[in-house]
């Protein structure tokens, strides 16, 4: 599942709220969908995801705006699942590869 916000000033949310509220979506059909669905993050992840007959879920945040330039955000949005970090993000921020390790 991709989270995706839009940057515009106009829109009435900020973009770090509309993300939260995107991942708080993916972690709720996580849990109604228990016997379908399974988060993956790892290659064991999916080694277990190929004999376990259920749908893989990996979260993303595909605008890396959504953390307002701020590693703070950056890494909290790590914690809670988002092991891809958006490119120019990363760029703009010069440090963000620090903040998150692979798996």
């Amino acid at each position: 599942m991709a989270c995706f916000v839009h940057l515009e000033p106009e829109r009435e949310k900020s973009p770090l709220l509309a993300c939260l509220e995107e991942i708080d979506i993916f972690y709720r059909l996580l849990e109604q969908y228990p016997d379908d669905l399974m988060q993956v993050r790892t290659a064991a992840d999916i080694q277990t995801l190929l004999t376990s007959g259920k749908r893989g879920m990996m979260l993303t945040v595909e605008e890396g705006g959504a953390c307002l330039d701020s590693l703070g955000a950056l890494r909290d949005l790590y914690r809670l699942g988002d092991d891809d970090p958006d490119l120019e993000l990363q760029e703009r921020l010069g440090r963000a590869q620090h903040c998150t390790r692979h798996r």
